[in-house]
């Protein structure tokens, strides 16, 4: 991801699935945005996320590497997301849902 997504300021869906995405950034501009696809990447981390905390209503996350849930409690407005398929082992890690 780099820094050029940020000139899409209209953009509501961004679809970026299958792209061996390692890290989430780029996202400061994107002031609109409310859905965001990042299934099939090689994601480790929820960071990258703050510039779109207040818009994202979903979260597409399926099929990476996420192990832990940090930086999900940011994301106050989501109402959907999807994260199938990760290496989260520990139920505590949704607990960061509502707090």
């Amino acid at each position: 991801m780099d820094n050029t997504l940020g000139t899409l300021k209209a953009c509501k869906h961004l679809s970026l699935s299958s792209n061996c995405i390692e890290k989430i950034a780029g996202l400061k501009g994107l002031e609109q945005l409310e859905v965001l696809s990042l299934g099939r990447n090689q994601i480790k981390k929820l960071e990258g996320l703050d510039d779109v905390a207040s818009t994202l209503k979903e979260l597409w996350i399926s099929y990476n590497l996420l192990d832990k849930l940090n930086g999900i409690e940011k994301l106050t407005n989501l109402t959907v997301v999807y994260m199938s398929n990760n290496l989260i082992a520990k139920w505590t890690e949704f607990d960061k849902f509502v707090s």
